[in-house]
Parts: structure tokens; sequence; C-alpha cells
């Protein structure tokens, strides 16, 4: 029963063999947003517990290679990218002719997300046998979709079916448990696991200097002047969610005060972004990067994070900021509520004025901020404790496939 159990309790008399999983995910390396660092570092995480995984997503550029190596995982891209519903409907048919000829190669398919790709491949492989499992996070806010899928919902009949068929759906917190529950896939094929950072960025004060000297040599762009507060955003952000943070920003620029602010990866909006700053000015004071698909040396050098869009960022960025003991000031946002229980180490704003007020206190008493954040982090991790993370996972994994992997050995041992 995958709901009610933390720890693999099947057993086999053969040897073990190395589970071999194929990941189905619309966006991967070199793309960098954040369900495609929260995946990719998942994926080291899975292969530390013997997960051998593979990877098959778009080819959003014909001139990207269609096999490619990275991290030790095998990624397949196929064609066409989903910018239409015509190329849409093509893709999923590319995707499921791929898994079905593919069959062999894999013990289990895992995908990422809960949309009509994901009806599509459960009508294709379900009937031949091999386990799937898939991701479900309720704030479609927070997925990876093509503009073509803009408009769909988990609860539309051909994905909650879908569901309900999958050998086991992982939600990524209590809330979105309780949805699947509504959509009737039962509590034995559900559970829910929190997505996690295993790996934080240190920030001593010799690794900040390594840090700062590793990213001027990518780019003189990311130089840091001296005796200057450095502030991050990451992850994809609108315009309306980030003018706050840049009037903000701004106001300390006007009244010189030695602030710089990167903005990394934030989406589709970007050109508006940097619209808005070089008719004020100040596109050389806040800068836009994008294709860090490490962000050990941004959260390094940085002195402080702010977080507009918590919904897309608790993915991956802002737990990284967090257990990184990195100072943040996090957006108010109903998708928090799950997240961190109430504690006055959490440094919120909900307007321009309560922004403002936040980081003039962070620009005077920084010590004492970096200091709540370590302690945030600690409370964080008695709320959110990681020990059982992986051997839920690996439970999850055992309990679907240990029947064909029985099957696989005893042929093998004959």
């Amino acid at each position: 029963m995958i709901g009610a159990s933390t720890s693999p309790t099947s057993q086999t008399t053969y040897e073990p063999l190395p589970l071999r999983v194929q990941i189905v995910a619309r966006n991967y390396w070199p793309i960098s947003d954040e369900p495609s660092l929260r995946l990719m570092h998942t994926l080291d995480a899975w292969n530390s517990i013997g997960i051998v995984s593979k990877v098959l997503t778009t080819r959003w550029n014909s001139q990207w290679p269609d096999r490619a190596f990275l991290r030790s995982v095998l990624v397949e891209r196929l064609l066409p990218a989903q910018t239409s519903s015509w190329n849409e409907s093509h893709f999923q048919r590319n995707v499921t002719k791929w898994l079905v000829q593919h069959a062999d190669s894999y013990d289990a398919l895992y995908v990422d997300a809960s949309d009509p790709l994901l009806a599509a491949i459960v009508a294709k492989i379900k009937p031949i046998g091999k386990p799937i499992l898939a991701r479900f996070c309720q704030d479609q806010s927070a997925v990876a979709k093509p503009r073509a899928l803009s408009s769909y919902l988990p609860s539309t009949p051909p994905i909650a079916d879908s569901l309900r068929k999958c050998s086991a759906v992982i939600a990524d917190h209590r809330r979105a448990y309780q949805s699947l529950l509504e959509l009737g896939v039962s509590k034995e094929r559900s559970t829910w696991i929190p997505d996690a950072v295993f790996a934080p960025a240190e920030r001593s004060e010799s690794l900040r200097r390594s840090a700062a000297h590793a990213l001027f040599q990518i780019s003189g762009d990311l130089a840091i002047p001296t005796q200057t507060a450095l502030m991050m955003h990451f992850g994809e952000t609108s315009m309306s969610q980030i003018q706050v943070v840049l009037q903000s920003v701004c106001d300390l620029l006007e009244r010189g005060i030695p602030v710089r602010m990167w903005l990394i990866h934030p989406g589709p909006d970007a050109p508006k972004i940097y619209e808005w700053l070089r008719l004020r000015g100040w596109h050389h004071d806040v800068l836009i990067f994008d294709g860090f698909d490490v962000l050990d040396d941004l959260i390094c050098v940085a002195d402080l994070a702010i977080v507009s869009n918590p919904a897309c960022s608790l993915q991956y960025s802002t737990r990284m900021v967090l257990e990184s003991q990195l100072p943040m000031i996090v957006a108010v946002d109903t998708a928090l509520s799950d997240w961190m229980p109430e504690t006055p180490l959490m440094k919120w704003y909900y307007s321009r004025e309560s922004l403002g007020n936040q980081l003039a206190d962070f620009l005077t008493h920084r010590e004492q901020w970096q200091a709540e954040a370590e302690s945030l982090q600690r409370h964080y991790q008695r709320h959110e404790p990681k020990e059982h993370w992986l051997d839920r996972w690996r439970s999850i994994f055992t309990e679907v496939t240990l029947p064909n992997l029985s099957a696989v050995a005893q042929k093998r041992s004959m």
C-alpha cells in the first residue's frame, strides 16, 4: 500500500536488479525553469539509491541534438515542439510510439506532470504491463506546459481517469494529496512526497570569493561591485508579480544605496521587465540572466533573495535558498500554507510599502537577518524532515515494479 508505507515491505529471494526508470517530461536541460531544475536534482538523488534514470523530453530547438548525456542521465529529445494543438497531438503520438518501441529498456515509467500527455501514455502503455507513476501538482501555474495546453485542468475526465489507472500517483503536498482522493485515486495508489533539496550551497567567505571570480569569468556582467548588497530573484514570474520588487529596489537605487539585483530565469515576461527597467534607467543595475542549471554559485555570492512567485519557485529555488541559509523575503501566497508553519523568522511582504520596510530592515541589520536565516533553516528541517524522503521513493518504486523485476530475475537465473 503506497499511501501507508514509508519503507519497502516486499521481499524477494532473487538477486535485486538495478531499477531502470524512464522519465517523461516536457522540459529538461538545457531549459532551466523550476520544473526542470527540480527534476534534474531529484534524479541526482534517485541515482544515489540505485535508480538508473533516462529522460524523454521535447526537442524545443531543431538545432539541439536528439540525444545527450547530463549528470549520468541519458536524455532523448523528440520533435515537434508543442507550439500548437496540432504539434501537441503529433508530439503525444511520437512519445507513445517511442515508449512502446523501447519498452524493454525500462522497468517503470515516471511522468512528471498530470496533463493530457499522461492520458495518452496511460492509454498506450498500460496494456503492455509497464508500471506508470505520475507526479500530481494541484497548482498548475507551477507546471511546465506549452501554450497549446494553457487551459487544461487535472480534473478533466481523461486526465482524472488516467490518474486512477496509474500504478502510483505522487502529490507534491498534502492539499494535492487530498485532491487526488477526491478525484477517485485510491489511497493504495496515492501518496505525497514534498519536493526537497539535498545539496544546499555552501556560503563561507572563501567560497563566496571563489564563486564571484568564477561568475566574472563567465561574463563581465556578473561582476559584483565592492560594498554592494546583491539581491537575487529566482524563477519564473510575471510583470504584475515582480513590479513591486522592481519598484522597491529602484527606490533604493534612486536614493544612492549601493545595491544590485539579478533576476535568474524570470520566464516569458523577461522582455517586459527589461523594457520597464530601461525606461527608468536601471537596466545596468538590475540584470536578467538565463541558462543557469546550477544555482550554487549564485546563492553563494548573494546577500538576499526576494521571492515574488513562491507557488512556482517552491519546487526548487526557494527551497534551495532556505536550505542554504540565505536570507529571503517572500510574497504572501496561499501556496505557502502547507510549506512553512507560522514563525516570526519568516520574512513576508504583501505590498510595495511592506517590502520597502523589509529591505530597509535588512540593510540595517544584516548580521541579525543572517542569524535568523540559519534559525529558519533549522526550524524548516524540524517541520519537513528529509531523512525518509528517499526511503519513500525507494518504497514506491519497489512496490510497483517488484512483480516484474522478480519475473525477470527468475528468468535470468534459469
